[in-house]
């Protein structure tokens, strides 16, 4: 159960811009070109298809080892690269402005940009049991009471 928060959680971390929203602070349609240009850049620094063998890799995670490898054959076989691609370069292109892109483009294609992202997976391994402890105490409080007085109520 919690595995698989931690999956849904982790694919979200990994693939953001194929879900983003149309919330760009600057520009309008007509640097719409240049940005598209800039999000395939970006694309060519962060492969889709390298991220999505990594959520791919975490979803076998939730299953039991002995299905692990049929599952990720089914998870792979199912997955549109070209149109997870497509979609994502799209979001990525509507999400950002222009100067947002220019400056992903010049950071994460840097030397030191490129080891930075590359340390990405380090920094989530050493954060997610953190998260986790807290997860798994927020679940044993909702479903059992335990330290709800500390709880803050909503509506």
């Amino acid at each position: 159960m919690f595995r698989i928060a931690f999956l849904v959680i982790g694919l979200c971390m990994l693939t953001s811009p194929l879900f983003a929203e149309e919330q760009r602070t600057g520009g309008g349609d007509e640097d719409m070109a240049a940005r598209v240009e800039l999000a395939q850049e970006m694309h060519d620094i962060w492969p889709t298809r390298d991220r999505v063998q990594k959520a791919i890799k975490i979803a076998t995670q939730s299953v039991p080892p002995e299905e692990q490898a049929a599952f990720e054959e089914v998870l792979s076989f199912t997955m549109d690269y070209a149109a997870i691609e497509a979609k994502s370069i799209e979001a990525m292109a509507r999400t950002f402005s222009l100067e947002e892109l220019q400056a992903m483009v010049a950071y994460y294609g840097s030397d030191i940009g490129r080891s930075a992202e590359g340390k990405r997976d380090d920094y989530i391994k050493v954060l997610t049991p953190e998260i986790s402890g807290y997860v798994d105490k927020a679940i044993m409080t909702y479903r059992y009471g335990a330290g709800a007085e500390a709880v803050p109520k909503t509506k």
